[in-house]
């Protein structure tokens, strides 16, 4: 298994030291951050990256080239105001964006792309649900028609039922994905969303087919793991080591203080330090 860490959007400059900070250096000081503690990779929002100027992203592009950024993961993929479900759903508009964001995530080696995106994908009220489940298989089949052509895979992030009204435990997102029937839509699993909607470790063996990406964090609080004791993520991992998941685990978690509490994560998971 290996461990990565979602960028943070904070700064790493001394507490009362002002800079201007550009999506690149957003993108490069987390990524040096992340890396330095002991990660394996780094994942970032899909909008970091396409907010990367065309000067920007042939630099970040160019750093990938010399492998000195890792970006293996991109999470929130749809913007709003794109939808999924509902009558504002416009396949037409999400193909182009798809394909315009894939071709823009290959350059850096982006390798997995997270659907959560639950405000695009949540079912609005008085909806039909059926004719919703049947929008999100046409998105998913325009993933997988992108996927193949960038070399990509979509993976679908359950989202507990606070966050959104579908899609919300792994079990049924693993629906989705055999039905889907694609090589390019895989599963993930979030232990913070599968311990807010009780799911039971169980169903990591019945999805270990599809697994290909997994988020953690404290459950409740949802901070690095080990900020609560960590015996819940360590159960998780546990898991996860039994059904052989051999794929990413990214730390996706709250924080207040990105210098101090990468580091504590790293520990927590027995990495040892490059600087």
């Amino acid at each position: 298994m290996k461990y990565g860490f979602c960028l943070p959007g904070g700064s790493f400059m001394p507490q009362g030291v002002a800079e201007v900070r550009t999506p690149f250096r957003i993108l490069t000081d987390g990524y040096d951050a992340v890396m330095n503690a002991g990660f394996d990779y780094a994942e970032s929002s899909v909008g970091l990256i396409t907010n990367l100027s065309d000067e920007e992203l042939d630099r970040a592009a160019a750093l990938h080239e010399e492998g000195r950024l890792i970006i293996t993961a991109a999470n929130s993929l749809i913007p709003r105001p794109l939808r999924v479900t509902g009558d504002g759903a416009d396949s037409k508009a999400l193909r182009d964006f798809i394909n315009a964001t894939f071709a823009k995530l290959r350059r850096v080696g982006v390798k997995i792309v997270v659907f959560g995106s639950g405000g695009a994908r949540s079912v609005p009220e008085g909806y039909s649900r059926g004719k919703a489940r049947g929008q999100i298989m046409d998105f998913l089949a325009i993933c997988a028609e992108a996927g193949e052509k960038f070399g990509l895979t979509l993976v679908i992030e359950p989202l507990c039922k606070k966050e959104c009204n579908i899609l919300n435990t792994a079990a049924e997102c693993l629906e989705y994905v055999r039905r889907a029937a694609s090589p390019r839509v895989k599963l993930l699993v979030d232990a913070y969303h599968m311990n807010a909607e009780d799911e039971p470790f169980s169903v990591l063996h019945d999805a270990a087919d599809e697994l290909v990406h997994v988020h953690i964090a404290e459950p409740v609080c949802r901070r690095y793991p080990g900020f609560e004791g960590g015996e819940y993520v360590r159960a998780f991992l546990c898991e996860l080591e039994k059904i052989g998941y051999k794929g990413g685990a990214t730390v996706e978690c709250g924080m207040k203080d990105p210098a101090d509490e990468i580091p504590k994560a790293a520990a927590f998971l027995g990495l040892v330090p490059k600087s």
